[in-house]
This record gives structure tokens, C-alpha cells and sequence, in this order.
């Protein structure tokens, strides 16, 4: 995943919508080998085993939907259209910190990957 701004599609139902400014945990689905489709969400994605939370990696695959966490993204602008330019967030970094306290997650601050 890049480190530059890009845009994701349309936010799926279950999903609430993004204000501009809001940091979000980004999760990417992949269906059968299709490409990813990226999904923004107030709770990391969890381990399909354990249940875990995770800000990034393979978080399992159930009926050929493979979940991965993608860390943390800022919303830049929500197009009319309902597409969304997302730029990714550290979670080191001093607004990154603040969100997972505030989600409710700062152990993730600790055993995040920043390679992206």
C-alpha cells in the first residue's frame, strides 16, 4: 500500500460514512483473487481464530473473504459519488497515539509494522 493519498470506493452499507478529517482503521477484502477493496471502520479488524484485534497482517479468510488490517487512514475528502481519498496515519505519530487511545486500543500503538 502506497504512502500517498488514494482513493477507495464507495463505503459499504454496514459502514458508517467518513467525515473529512476523521482517522479510521483501514481494512482491505479480498474475494477470490479479485483485488482488494478497502473498507474503512471504527474497530480493527480481528483474527478470525482468536479474535484478536490487529492494526496490520493477514487477519484470516472465511468463505474466500481474506480480511487484512491496514493500519490507520486520515479521510482527505469524500467524493459525491461516495468515493473516499484516504492518506495512511502512523500509528507512532502523535495523532496516530491519540486515535488508538481514544478507539480504545493503545496496546496496538506497540506491536504495529509501519511498512507500508
Amino acid at each position: 500500500m502506497s504512502s500517498k493519498p488514494f482513493w477507495i470506493d464507495a463505503i459499504p452499507a454496514w459502514s458508517r460514512s467518513p467525515d473529512a478529517g476523521s482517522i479510521h482503521f483501514l481494512l482491505s477484502l479480498q474475494q477470490d483473487g479479485e483485488p482488494a477493496a478497502y473498507v474503512l471502520d471504527g474497530a480493527p479488524a480481528l483474527t478470525n481464530r482468536s479474535h484478536e484485534p490487529r492494526l496490520r497482517g493477514y487477519c484470516g479468510a472465511e468463505n474466500g473473504l481474506i480480511t487484512y488490517a491496514e493500519g490507520l487512514a486520515r479521510v482527505l475528502r469524500v467524493a459525491k459519488n461516495g468515493r473516499v481519498l484516504v492518506e495512511p496515519v502512523s500509528a507512532a505519530s502523535p495523532e496516530g497515539l491519540v486515535y488508538l487511545e481514544e478507539a480504545g486500543y493503545p496496546e496496538l500503538a506497540e506491536c504495529q509494522n509501519e511498512q507500508i
